[in-house]
């Protein structure tokens, strides 16, 4: 069978006994610069659902829901990205992602709150570079894997 087994040969899982965190593990897997992706993550999910919530309430603020949307729908592709960049172009497109996400959603938030844009032509350089950062990713899959960091 599969996976690890106890002293008398039981499978550890069948045995509902599980095997000791191994935060080593997971810490030699996040590197230091994709720390910051980690970070992208959660902070992406944590406010998305906040902006859903208000969202729930106030329908005069269209925007939030498109916000908390691609918080939302970006905050897995970090976590992901942070636990496996694979390659430079792939680590780099995480981070392209990642502006592209705060121009988008900053400038959505802008206009709800502020009454104003971030600044003219924001969202659509944030769409731009989520657009490029999603190809990158693509295109990533066509260099060669390397686990040192960037």
């Amino acid at each position: 069978g599969c996976g690890e087994r106890d002293a008398a040969g039981v499978s550890v899982l069948a045995s509902g006994r599980f095997p000791a965190a191994q935060p080593a593990a997971l810490e030699s897997q996040v590197t230091g610069s994709h720390r910051l992706l980690v970070a992208a993550a959660g902070l992406s999910g944590a406010i998305g659902v906040a902006l859903s919530a208000v969202a729930a309430h106030r329908p005069d603020l269209a925007n939030l829901g498109t916000a908390a949307n691609m918080l939302l729908f970006h905050a897995p592709a970090f976590l992901a990205l942070s636990l496996n960049a694979g390659n430079k172009v792939r680590g780099i497109a995480g981070y392209v992602l990642l502006a592209g996400l705060v121009l988008f959603v900053g400038d959505l938030l802008s206009r709800a709150y502020l009454g104003t844009r971030l600044f003219p032509m924001a969202a659509p350089s944030g769409g731009a570079l989520l657009i490029a950062g999603w190809l990158g990713i693509a295109v990533s899959a066509f260099f060669k894997e390397d686990v040192s960091d960037f």
